[in-house]
């Protein structure tokens, strides 16, 4: 993952959150509350003298050398980067210990870590799971509710969809690429749903993302409507491409876009392009349509939105998207 995604995944975490680049150890991403808690952490510093054990390889439990209100962190392995999350329940004497614990049990990966959590996200998890399954439910539950920052429901689909198609129709231009996005016309402004915004964002650049790099035109359509029988909103995205047929591997899209690879193995893991909200159809002129489903609770349930702080959050979760599909853009990731 790049530092962009690092951004989406991570700008509304209370606890701090870096990103170094593993065999220089120089420091490509910080988190707001990284910036606020650990001054000292900067891409002028070399990440050896910052870490108290000389034999950390970077991955696993570490402590940082000068302790404070953050001192010990949980790195895991992403790509040639390690990712490092100071979640609140390591802050204490224990750390280290409950650390290793919580790694052997999530694995070396980010993406393994991230996909655990959001698997469990509305399971209960009960003291009988397994002899760390009370420290388990902590941090998980202490990495829901300090990233979601009451994010989940506290907007509308309808107002937060027109500030994203805006500036999907038109930011994407000086890339080549045309996207018509709308929604319909009688869409419901007011229905609660039960993803967080920051969830919906993430799989709708990545899904763009898919549908822009399978593009032979460089034209994507998106709609969005509602679906009162199935109780789900669904968003459409249409595009011309090349191909003739989908591989039968109902996870086609893990390789066709080698680039985003653990960035769409993350979405799976974690269920969010599964059967229940992730479809695709493919007729014999290479028209690729995907469906992301995205469910509300009821068709008489209305939640009605107010201003509030929050609001800043939302904006900047929005522009942490467009900015993420535009690096990969300018990169040159999406050249023929």
């Amino acid at each position: 993952m790049n530092r962009e995604t690092y951004q989406e995944l991570f700008y509304h975490t209370a606890f701090p959150v870096f990103a170094a680049v593993r065999s220089t150890g120089r420091i490509i991403y910080k988190n707001l509350a990284c910036e606020k808690y650990l001054p000292k952490l900067s891409k002028r510093n070399s990440l050896k003298s910052l870490i108290f054990s000389q034999n950390f390889n970077g991955v696993g439990p570490v402590k940082l050398a000068e302790p404070g209100v953050y001192h010990t962190a949980i790195a895991f392995e992403d790509g040639k980067n390690s990712v490092f999350l100071f979640l609140s329940p390591l802050q204490y004497e224990t750390g280290m210990y409950h650390g290793d614990q919580l790694f052997r049990k999530f694995g070396p990966t980010l993406a393994d870590f991230i996909s655990a959590v959001q698997m469990n996200q509305s399971l209960k998890i009960t003291s009988a799971n397994s002899e760390t399954s009370g420290l388990y439910t902590e941090t998980v539950q202490a990495l829901l509710d300090e990233q979601d920052l009451g994010l989940s429901t506290n907007a509308s689909l309808y107002e937060i969809a027109s500030c994203v198609f805006e500036k999907l129709n038109s930011v994407f231009t000086s890339f080549g690429y045309r996207v018509n996005a709308q929604m319909a016309e009688d869409f419901p402004q007011y229905l609660k749903i039960r993803v967080s915004m920051q969830e919906i964002l993430f799989v709708l650049g990545r899904l763009l993302y898919l549908q822009m790099k399978l593009s032979k035109t460089k034209a994507i359509n998106m709609y969005l409507f509602c679906d009162p029988v199935f109780s789900h909103y669904t968003v459409q995205f249409s595009a011309a491409t090349n191909l003739s047929e989908l591989p039968p591997d109902k996870e086609w899209f893990l390789t066709a876009v080698p680039e985003c690879a653990m960035e769409f193995s993350l979405l799976y893991k974690a269920g969010l392009l599964r059967e229940e909200t992730f479809d695709w159809k493919m007729d014999s002129f290479g028209n690729l349509t995907l469906f992301y489903y995205i469910p509300y609770i009821s068709p008489e349930t209305y939640y009605i939105r107010s201003m509030n702080t929050m609001d800043v959050l939302l904006w900047q979760s929005v522009d942490n998207m467009i900015e993420s599909l535009c690096a990969k853009l300018a990169d040159g990731e999406m050249c023929d």
